[in-house]
């Protein structure tokens, strides 16, 4: 896969099945600021479908303008968003791109991903009575061609074949595609990337990550997204589950922030994420009248090794009390 420079090979179509016009802000988030965004408008059924589906999502506000100016820009250069796990990165992409109508492919990092089935695969076609394979173009070289968003989720988890195939694709430039032919860009088309680092190789806490190449990393402009503050995961949790007790949602706040604190000095080896608490509620929900401390181990301790586990435990009392070891009604009657 490289850029097509000398190729004789006809040039594939370049779909324009995208409009996009821009929108005072505040008419899509009602939160925002002032200032302008894009907006598309897609035609035909397979860019429709592509749209994700409404998700209960509340933003950071002060990353997401960040974002959306980015969006609303011309495309110069990708987007590498990082944050720890659980923080709702993809979840951010695909709210922006539900509200805003924009078709979106993602590619899932892998160390078992093959840089050449990246942007072609083979399809069987019956002809002549028999049958034969034929490349066809992936979705991701379907949305470069045609626009919206290419998500490349979790993009340090991809091996040194796989980060030079994305190099020209990261330019926004043209490229020759084997057996397709040559692919332009379409200028509604943005890249994002999301990642638990910057690319610069695993830790103690995401082993799995790798490097990430230098002339990869050096097409990215970089934002990061941490744990929402409390305040806002309070709305969070709220949104989800406005029936919930809200001093109950404070306390759980505050078990997470504290695990988050055991998380960074490295005596438990998992946080308790935004999307941990929501699954936390969820639980307490789930579990009806048994005590808190079964639906933390649920949703959380239980997936730790056993030293881990009875640390979290600990926490969870040390911030609640006793009252965790209490049925769910009657720690409730104590609030």
């Amino acid at each position: 896969m490289n850029t097509a420079t000398q190729s004789t090979s006809a040039p594939v179509t370049n779909l324009n099945t995208i409009k996009a016009a821009m929108c005072d802000a505040k008419s899509v988030f009602p939160q925002a600021s002032d200032f302008k965004v894009v907006k598309y408008a897609v035609t035909g059924d397979e860019f429709t479908k592509a749209i994700p589906s409404a998700i209960n999502y509340t933003p950071n506000m002060e990353v997401f303008e960040i974002v959306l100016s980015w969006f609303s820009a011309k495309a110069v250069q990708p987007l590498w968003l990082s944050g720890p796990t659980g923080s709702g990165k993809t979840e951010m992409m695909l709210y922006m791109a539900h509200m805003l109508n924009i078709p979106v492919s993602i590619i899932s990092g892998s160390l078992d991903t093959r840089g050449e089935t990246l942007f072609v695969r083979m399809e069987s076609k019956g002809e002549n009575g028999g049958t034969s394979l034929v490349p066809v173009p992936t979705d991701i070289i379907k949305r470069y061609r045609d626009g919206g968003l290419i998500l490349i989720d979790e993009i340090d988890k991809f091996d040194s074949p796989v980060q030079s195939a994305l190099h020209p694709l990261c330019d926004y430039k043209e490229l020759y595609v084997e057996g397709i032919g040559l692919i332009k860009p379409h200028r509604f088309t943005k890249i994002v990337a999301t990642a638990n680092t910057v690319g610069d190789g695993g830790s103690m806490h995401y082993t799995n990550s790798v490097v990430v190449d230098a002339a990869l990393r050096s097409r990215f402009c970089y934002l990061e997204l941490g744990y929402p503050a409390p305040k806002l995961e309070f709305d969070i949790l709220t949104n989800h589950y406005p029936d919930m007790h809200g001093e109950l949602l404070k306390q759980l706040i505050n078990v997470a922030g504290k695990i988050r604190d055991s998380f960074k000095n490295g005596t438990v080896g998992l946080p308790v994420s935004t999307r941990t608490l929501v699954g936390w509620c969820h639980s307490i929900k789930m579990f009806r009248a048994k005590p808190l401390k079964d639906s933390f181990g649920f949703v959380y301790a239980n997936s730790l090794p056993q030293d881990e586990r009875q640390a979290a435990f600990d926490t969870l009392h040390a911030c609640m009390g006793d009252d965790v070891e209490l049925p769910m009604p009657e720690l409730l009657k104590k609030l």
